[in-house]
């Protein structure tokens, strides 16, 4: 069945950057999103476990994002800066509040509240929703693209693919961005996840949910390659939280030349703040405070915050359109740029989506 319609701009995915991507682009345009799932906004959804950690204050986008052309992004951060994303939503009357590491979330701490709002905004702004729509392939017919569902064919003169992260099977990701890319002969980058947790060889069963704040550092052949200081979390041979889940995300290509087994993951800890089961299990004192775990391997696909992969930026022009396909735009998640844990994913969905939805 074909719906014989030619829209304006089809987007393909209903996540962060494709809400702000149809939210920001002109009113006059005929609009048409095509979500997977059966509901809207459900990666926001699952963001910090429903609070939605909406932006982050300190953001420095040389050391908070890895991928091959992170100098294109003070250009776009210019044009949506985090602070410009926390004065928009609380024009709105979502107002937002500080937390440490310089996390921002809602004030009302329920990211149904901004999705409801993105729906609102985006529908006022003459955007159309279909659900459980599973786009299976995109073609280019003269000036026009066709987008394929699984029961209707659709057309349109620009197409915006928002689609990213394959590691949340609850929400019916797919890979139809790197898939259409490959088709058009736009390079991508080899998938990975990131943001997850690391495997060790030791056995902290014992301190399974037991938190603590500890620095982690990653050493390859006598060279620190990764350091922070954030919350750590013990949970059976892994080890958790944000002290940990950035690591995959600045070796994970170094590993195509080198062997896991070549990095050493030292954790420090400060004594005088562990509570005294941490303290006992490692036998550590003010003179013995660091540990030194063999990491084994990462948590897989569907347990990472993130997945690395997809379009490389050069492929992009200033404004997110593919230099091959004139038409084709890709945002948010499915560009080859990965932030740290604590919303700096979402701000570059934000400033993406909205420099896209500006120029069309």
């Amino acid at each position: 069945m074909q719906d014989q319609k030619i829209r304006d701009l089809i987007i393909v995915w209903w996540w962060a950057a494709g809400l702000f991507c149809s939210i920001f682009a002109d009113k006059k345009l005929d609009k048409l999103i095509l979500e997977n799932s059966k509901r809207v906004g459900s990666k926001i959804l699952l963001s910090w476990w429903w609070r939605c950690n909406v932006t982050n204050i300190n953001l420095n986008p040389e050391s908070d994002y890895v991928g091959e052309n992170i100098k294109a992004l003070p250009s776009v951060f210019h044009k949506l800066s985090n602070q410009d994303v926390i004065d928009w939503f609380t024009e709105k009357w979502l107002s937002m509040h500080e937390e440490n590491y310089g996390k921002m979330f809602l004030d009302c701490e329920k990211s149904s509240k901004l999705v409801d709002l993105l729906v609102k905004e985006s529908k006022d702004n003459n955007t159309e929703i279909k659900l459980e729509q599973c786009v299976g392939d995109v073609e280019k017919q003269d000036e026009n693209f066709v987008v394929k569902t699984q029961d209707t064919d659709y057309f349109c003169k620009n197409i915006v693919f928002s689609s990213g992260w394959v590691n949340f099977p609850q929400i019916w990701a797919t890979w139809i961005a790197r898939e259409i890319a490959n088709k058009f002969w736009i390079q991508t980058v080899d998938a990975y996840p990131c943001l997850s947790g690391v495997e060790t060889t030791q056995d902290v069963s014992w301190l399974t949910w037991s938190a603590v704040e500890a620095q982690a550092i990653v050493i390859h052949w006598k060279k620190i390659v990764f350091q922070n200081q954030w919350p750590l979390l013990f949970t059976h041979r892994w080890l958790s939280w944000p002290a940990v889940f950035d690591i995959g995300l600045f070796i994970w290509r170094e590993l195509k030349n080198s062997n896991l087994k070549d990095y050493e993951l030292k954790i420090r800890f400060d004594v005088e703040k562990l509570n005294e089961k941490t303290i006992q299990f490692f036998g550590l004192s003010a003179k013995d405070f660091e540990i030194k775990f063999e990491i084994t391997w990462f948590r897989p696909w569907e347990l990472a915050k993130a997945t690395w992969w997809w379009i490389k930026l050069f492929e992009l022009d200033n404004n997110l359109q593919s230099k091959k396909v004139p038409g084709l735009y890709f945002v948010g998640e499915a560009c080859d740029i990965t932030g740290r844990t604590w919303g700096f994913n979402l701000q570059w969905a934000w400033s993406s989506g909205y420099v896209v939805g500006k120029v069309l």
